[in-house]
């Protein structure tokens, strides 16, 4: 009888997790299989006796601790991000970050984790309180039999328990085994396709890759400022009541704002392998197969550059698109992205590219701009909303939004008022250097900051992860678009075909580069978008 209550309180609690919607059927089943399997096999052996010590009850206890624990972390994802625990982007954001950035998302969702280890400390606690006030009966068998049976059940169970472990699936999901399994997957997938993409980098055997050229001799540079976790929604220019972006405002038509774009994806890593390769959401796993900008740009007789403000470049995927440029600086010095390296960093390294004598460059710029933690983007002198009492103060009282929910709103801002003056003081060094230059700025993905709800962060069910801006500017010297600017702005896009925007705007053509998906060219065609897995409006 008290296995059968042990089993029960256990699959009750999952039950519960997914009538909140923090774990999926499928999760919760494999969670119930093996917790339920190995909570009987340990109470069965503690029970052998016939009677359980208090040493006992405290092995149990530490048997389905794990259980719990790991439950909470799938609960926490879910209802948080919207993801499932073996979602890639998952694996590469635990493995592929830095000790700064894990103190960073500590901090940023300090309340939300807070949330669920609650949760889980609340059911660990009734738990233990249930083994403790519950006694066992005595045995209705003489010693040796109750014995003899507590060991045939327990013997029993143990080995269901290990043969469950033969199946791939349930392995993964061994709360022991859970994050070495995915870490030796991550190490070894990085590392082969670190192999596998330098590879492609140095071929020229590729029919495809060399049949790209450009269509003249004339010299261009193009500055392609990739953007992180800037949504559309918080810029002046798409009606936000703060003047977050007054810098670039006064530009007036030297700047084609895009008003209809969406990113590809809603983290920053499976982002960047659609936007800097031909990789798409219909076919994601181009990125493993096919060279990515950087290198086609190089086979045209570009020179490229990879300037960041990005301390995780140096390590995980990303790098392995940083190793295919001619020239990386990686400016973050302080190895931290918690020491205030704000993106003026890049500045210096910017200046030097743009003055380098080859006649057609790509620099690829990439920059924190508004990454959480928000407060760690920018110096004091742009600390503008905190307390401020204005419209957009007033919309997220009237909206219920919590205290903290409106700080990390100011935060956010603020982010965003520096990530203005950045983005203007690079096009100012683009004008400066009296070349053809085009500059185009897009930012990975967008951002979920109170929009919605009191959550702010990387929320994949929320539109605000998704709209983001797109902005272009040219010298005079640098070829117009055949489209005017009126219809620009209008075009729907997504980022997941920019890499052929990337390849008219250096003017490079070949199998790679496809008209119809180059949102300046005058063959453009709109396709379906498709946004958390559903179809964009």
């Amino acid at each position: 009888m008290i296995l059968l209550y042990r089993a029960l309180s256990f699959n009750v609690v999952l039950v519960i997790y997914v009538a909140l919607n923090w774990l999926n059927w499928e999760q919760a089943g494999k969670q119930a299989l093996l917790g339920t399997l190995a909570l009987l096999a340990m109470s069965a052996w503690t029970l052998r006796h016939g009677s359980e010590t208090k040493a006992g009850k405290r092995w149990v206890l530490v048997t389905i601790m794990p259980f719990l624990l790991l439950m909470g972390f799938h609960g926490f994802l879910r209802d948080f991000f919207g993801v499932a625990a073996d979602d890639s982007l998952v694996s590469s954001a635990i493995f592929g970050t830095d000790r700064a950035e894990a103190l960073e998302f500590l901090q940023q969702y300090f309340r939300s984790i807070l949330k669920h280890v609650g949760v889980v400390l609340v059911v660990i606690i009734l738990f233990a309180w249930g083994l403790r006030r519950w006694p066992v009966a005595g045995p209705k068998h003489t010693p040796e039999q109750t014995i003899r049976q507590g060991w045939k059940t327990a013997a029993v169970l143990f080995a269901l328990f290990i043969l469950v472990h033969l199946n791939p699936s349930m392995r993964k999901q061994d709360p022991l085994l859970y994050f070495s399994i995915r870490h030796s997957k991550w190490k070894a997938a990085v590392e082969s396709l670190r192999q596998l993409q330098t590879k492609m980098a140095a071929t020229v055997a590729d029919p495809q890759l060399a049949s790209l050229h450009c269509a003249d001799e004339n010299a261009r540079t193009l500055v392609f400022a990739l953007g992180e976790s800037v949504t559309r929604l918080n810029f002046s220019f798409a009606g936000y009541p703060r003047k977050t972006t007054p810098e670039l405002d006064a530009m007036g038509d030297e700047l084609i704002w895009f008003s209809d774009v969406v990113s590809c994806d809603g983290t920053t890593i499976p982002a960047l392998k659609k936007i800097l390769t031909p990789a798409t959401i219909a076919q994601p796993e181009l990125w493993l197969h096919k060279p990515d900008v950087l290198t086609m740009a190089k086979k045209a007789g570009y020179k490229t550059f990879w300037i960041s403000n990005h301390s995780t470049d140096a390590n995980g995927e990303i790098s392995i698109f940083v190793s295919h440029a001619d020239q990386s600086v990686l400016a973050n010095r302080g190895g931290s992205r918690g020491e205030g390296s704000y993106d003026e960093v890049v500045f210096p390294a910017l200046e030097e590219a743009l003055r380098d004598p080859a006649p057609r460059k790509l620099i690829i710029l990439h920059l924190l701009q508004a990454h959480p933690a928000y407060f760690y983007r920018y110096p004091p002198s742009f600390d503008r909303f905190n307390g401020v009492d204005d419209a957009v103060t007033r919309q997220l009282k009237e909206a219920g939004r919590a205290f903290w929910s409106v700080k990390k709103r100011n935060y956010y801002d603020n982010a965003l008022l520096y990530t203005d003056h950045i983005l203007k003081r690079s096009l100012e060094l683009c004008r400066a250097s009296r070349r053809p230059v085009a500059w185009l700025y897009v930012p990975d993905h967008g951002q979920d900051v109170a929009h919605y709800n009191n959550f702010t962060g990387h929320n994949m069910r929320a539109l605000s992860q998704y709209k983001i801006p797109m902005i272009f500017w040219r010298s005079a010297e640098f070829p117009a678009p055949s489209v005017n600017a009126v219809a620009l702005r209008q075009r729907p896009y997504q980022t997941d075909v920019l890499d052929h925007t990337l390849l008219g705007l250096m003017g490079i053509s070949g199998d790679y580069y496809d008209s119809r998906s180059d949102i300046f060219s005058d063959k453009f065609q709109p396709s379906p978008r498709i946004v958390s897995g559903k179809p964009y409006p």
